[in-house]
């Protein structure tokens, strides 16, 4: 059977990047108790031993549990449009951990930039932002205009 999808070469131009990051570092002893309480004594610190002394990791940029990750989303977002100096099509919004139930980021995140363009969120745990940037580019290259994405 002859394959329906044809996928060809998807070249890509960045035209605008942009950063946000949580502005308060946690250090990894804050940071486990937080997330793991429960942690027996031994596997913390044998944790810790790896995180620091194998590579280096003391802190890290973590979003507080009351913040909203989408005042980080548009911060990034409205820097990489302003590099760019272009109108975009469309968002394509990668999420690890949604901040809330429902897949409504991406409309969030275009109202706040005052974009009226098609959206979508892409969730799928650390790997969302590689596959928001492959799906971005293939988008921009069938859609042949600019695509916002914005991993968060």
């Amino acid at each position: 059977m002859t394959p329906s999808l044809q996928l060809g070469a998807c070249p890509t131009v960045i035209l605008g990047t942009g950063v946000a990051f949580p502005r308060d570092p946690i250090d990894t002893p804050a940071l486990l108790a937080r997330l793991a309480p429960d942690l027996p004594a031994a596997r913390r610190e044998a944790l810790l031993a790896h995180l620091e002394s194998d590579l280096g990791v003391t802190s890290r940029a973590h979003l507080p549990q009351d913040a909203d990750p989408l005042t980080l989303a548009i911060d990034a977002a409205r820097e990489a449009l302003a590099e760019a100096g272009t109108a975009v099509a469309a968002i394509l919004y990668a999420t690890s951990t949604a901040s809330r139930w429902t897949t409504a980021e991406s409309a969030r995140l275009a109202q706040v930039l005052g974009l009226e363009v098609a959206f979508s969120d892409l969730r799928s745990g650390c790997t969302g932002g590689l596959w928001a940037l492959v799906e971005g580019a293939r988008l921009a290259r069938d859609i042949d205009a600019p695509v916002l994405v914005v991993g968060c």
